[in-house]
């Protein structure tokens, strides 16, 4: 792993002699905090970068690598179209969805929220979704039911049922 030269200029300048015993305790010193620091760095970039893919897997797997629009008004023949798209090469799947703002008011009180819409089965198709589901069941998506997010729902004190 290291060459006889390397392991003898390493020695020459962490080995203690009578005259130069400070010199020693200074180099000795300099390579534990390259030492420690290095590690730290290896810690702080394996950390980070673990946190880099599960960020991109969870944006990934709920807005998609790519939204397909018209260019003019809505996009009428999209089932056809998501079809057409699961069938080109890498394509794992194609979700047709409704996105739009709206305003949400509880007890009087209103803010903004940011609305996707998509059928029942293709929300049983994404993963990130049927399988994140915390509160009720898959069952009960149907008709006029919606399915927000735990954060907001802690914000909004809000449970499955509620109006």
């Amino acid at each position: 792993m290291f060459s006889g030269f390397e392991i003898m200029v390493a020695a020459r300048y962490l080995r203690a002699r009578k005259a130069e015993g400070f010199v020693s305790l200074v180099a000795a010193f300099s390579f534990l905090g390259i030492m420690l620091g290095v590690g730290i760095l290896i810690v702080v970039m394996s950390v980070m970068n673990g946190f880099k893919s599960e960020l991109i897997g969870r944006i990934l797997g709920l807005n998609g690598h790519i939204s397909v629009y018209s260019e003019s008004g809505p996009l009428y023949d999209y089932r056809a179209l998501a079809k057409q798209l699961e069938g080109v090469d890498g394509v794992t799947g194609a979700y047709p969805t409704v996105e739009s703002q709206a305003l949400m008011s509880i007890q009087g009180a209103a803010s903004g929220v940011m609305v996707r819409g998509l059928t029942r089965e293709d929300f049983a198709r994404r993963p990130i979704l049927s399988k994140g589901i915390i509160a009720g069941t898959l069952d009960q998506f149907e008709g006029d039911y919606v399915a927000i997010g735990s954060e907001m729902a802690k914000r909004n004190r809000l449970k499955p049922g509620d109006q």
